[in-house]
């Protein structure tokens, strides 16, 4: 570790002794502005000037709980939404011809710029291998952000 630090601190020195650093102060006059030159936005409508609205972190987990398969969905934006959320929310059981869909509702709420939910499907079958797939999404006014996401496989035993 010693024999790091010491590298690091050699190349940093010639970085600035025969590196050539070359370091210019400003001579530029400081101007002072008017106060009628300068705008202030209402905290309301600090969301306005924001850069466009995306979403973060979209997390989808499926785990056993007490009474059944737990399944978990988080949906964050950058900017509050209208409405946050998972739609098509299906859950998958493996059989011998592919995957069987079993419909879940969809879960959201709204003014938010996150929305977290837990669900226990209790008809799990244990043996049984599942997976979750959903479409987490975010509505800004009339923008709609969307995401398709799913789980890794679990067998709930």
């Amino acid at each position: 570790m010693k024999k790091l630090k010491k590298i690091v601190l050699l190349m940093a020195m010639y970085c600035l002794f025969v590196g050539g650093l070359n370091i210019h102060a400003s001579e530029g006059m400081f101007e002072k502005m008017p106060q009628e030159n300068i705008n202030i936005v209402k905290s309301t409508d600090a969301i306005d000037v924001l850069a466009s609205p995306s979403l973060t972190a979209c997390n989808l987990g499926i785990g056993i709980a007490d009474n059944g398969l737990l399944m978990t969905f988080d949906t964050t934006a950058t900017q509050i939404a209208n409405e946050i959320g998972v739609k098509n929310v299906i859950l998958q059981e493996k059989t011998l011809f592919g995957w069987k869909d079993i419909p879940v509702s969809n879960y959201y709420t709204r003014n938010s710029d996150w929305y977290s939910v837990d669900v226990v499907y209790t008809a799990a079958t244990k043996g049984t291998t599942y997976r979750i797939k959903c479409t987490h999404y975010a509505k800004f006014g009339s923008t709609e952000l969307t995401l398709n996401n799913t789980s890794s496989e679990l067998t709930y035993n």
